[in-house]
């Protein structure tokens, strides 16, 4: 059978769990047009060098017995496949249940899906923690000093979100919101945001970017930046996304410039 020629090290790399998942995946796409091919596979999985009947774990196959199997293979006297598997003797004592090799293909495949699965979460949270880190910026926040504000609350409140006291900042802030004129102070309310979002606590964030968003002032815009970096922080890049896509559809919304940036990035 000339297929079986100058592919040892494929099927050996395949059978023994070597290859890596892009290889694998092109390899059982070969598999499933050979009919040839596929047989072969099969007799080497059905063989009794591949399955232990005492413990349900996966022997590795030199490649001296894949040659030997594949020259049982390429005997043409011997052409019936339950034949071919009868006079293959790798091993002393026959299977009894090759539920064993079902069991143990499941749990290959559940286990590298998992790891896939993990492997692709860690490495998606990893890409927008970078992102936050990238585009969070204290810059972005209002400034009570610039604004010659002499409130000696909002500066020391100021002073300790600058110095990562971000509770203490916040309650400072909530109790200078919950006597101020204004009940939604855009300017107090994105400290308040920031600080729930550096606390972990982003579900609050949300809450209060949102009373942001709906207190109908000039900056109640910048909530859409604001969550945009809340997301980024949780690892939450659809939601992101989202918000990027509201920024940068208006050229007058804050950070529309750097959300055009960014969303290209994500998507």
């Amino acid at each position: 059978m000339s297929f079986l020629e100058n592919m040892d090290d494929k099927i050996y790399a395949y059978l023994n769990n070597e290859m890596n998942r892009n290889q694998r995946l092109e390899f059982e796409k070969e598999i499933e047009t050979n009919e040839d091919l596929t047989t072969y596979i099969k007799l080497v999985i059905d063989s009794e060098s591949v399955l232990s009947e005492e413990k349900w774990h996966f022997h590795k196959i030199p490649k001296e017995k894949l040659r030997e199997i594949q020259a049982l293979f390429n005997n043409d006297e011997v052409h019936n496949f339950t034949e071919k598997l009868g006079r293959l003797k790798l091993s002393k004592e026959k299977p009894k249940n090759k539920i064993y090799w079902f069991r143990y293909a499941a749990a290959v495949t559940i286990a590298f899906g998992i790891g896939w699965s993990i492997f692709f979460w860690i490495n998606k949270e990893a890409s927008t923690k970078q992102l936050f880190t990238t585009h969070y910026s204290t810059n972005d926040l209002p400034s009570f000093t610039t604004q010659n504000n002499q409130a000696i609350g909002l500066i020391k409140a100021e002073s300790l979100y600058y110095d990562k006291k971000y509770k203490k900042a916040f309650a400072k802030f909530s109790e200078i919101l919950s006597s101020n004129d204004l009940p939604l102070d855009p300017n107090i309310l994105q400290y308040m945001a920031m600080c729930q979002m550096q606390l972990g606590n982003f579900q609050e964030s949300l809450k209060i970017l949102n009373l942001l968003e709906q207190s109908n002032t000039l900056d109640s815009h910048k909530a859409y930046w604001f969550k945009t970096l809340v997301y980024l922080k949780k690892g939450d890049k659809t939601a992101a996304i989202q918000q990027l896509k509201i920024i940068t559809q208006n050229v007058n919304y804050f950070k529309y410039k750097e959300a055009t940036i960014l969303l290209k990035k994500l998507e």
